[in-house]
């Protein structure tokens, strides 16, 4: 089942139903950068310490990367890994995330990729 709402749309895996699923488009002008990448990791992901969160752009990183459902994702804990990507502005991505309020965790990354990232 999809269901869209405001640039982000969200898909149950039944092969993974311990991953939450979202999709976000790229809201800001410079695409997914540095700063984004690192809000991220450093604070999304710190209020959800027992979370891990994965993206993907349709194509695989450049710098290894973690395995789900045979694709390769970006580990948000690596900013290397995440800007390997270069994901440009309005661009789709995939969000994955794994752990206790693993939905919590996605709808707050999806909902801050899909903004302008004026919160930087």
């Amino acid at each position: 089942m999809v269901k869209e709402t405001n640039n982000i749309e969200r898909k149950l895996s039944s092969r993974a139903s311990s991953y939450e699923r979202m999709y976000a488009i790229i809201g800001h002008k410079e695409g997914l950068h540095m700063r984004p990448a690192s809000f991220v990791n450093r604070h999304i992901l710190q209020k959800y310490s027992g979370c891990k969160a994965y993206i993907r752009d349709g194509k695989d990183p450049a710098f290894g990367g973690v395995e789900i459902d045979g694709k390769l994702y970006a580990d948000f804990r690596s900013i290397m890994n995440v800007l390997s990507l270069g994901v440009p502005y309005g661009h789709k991505v995939e969000i994955v995330t794994k752990g206790k309020e693993a939905k919590k965790a996605a709808e707050e990354i999806c909902a801050f990729l899909s903004s302008d990232l004026s919160k930087l």
